[in-house]
């Protein structure tokens, strides 16, 4: 069912239709939210709370990068399929 709708949404940005940017945003910060607030639950260990620290800082630092060069990046074929499937490896 998760690759299914993986393979959906890459089809849907890869077309940049209408709303894809909004189903980017949708994945890049629904699971790793539900994550970091389990990975704050914990108190056994800090690691997993650095590791969604770490996804936190990059997932806005590739968002302020992608905003500042928004002029550029429109110009290259399939930069928001890029860009999904990076959100979905970090």
């Amino acid at each position: 069912m998760i690759l299914l709708f993986l393979l959906v949404s890459a089809c849907f940005v890869a077309f940049e239709l209408p709303g894809s940017m909004i189903l980017i945003h949708v994945i890049g910060v629904t699971y790793p939210c539900w994550c970091s607030i389990l990975a704050l639950e914990t108190t056994e260990t800090f690691e997993d709370d650095k590791k969604w620290l770490t996804y936190w800082m990059v997932f806005n630092l590739f968002n302020m990068l992608d905003q500042s060069f928004q002029w550029i990046t429109s110009y290259i074929p399939f930069f928001l399929l890029f860009r999904l499937f990076i959100i979905i490896w970090l």
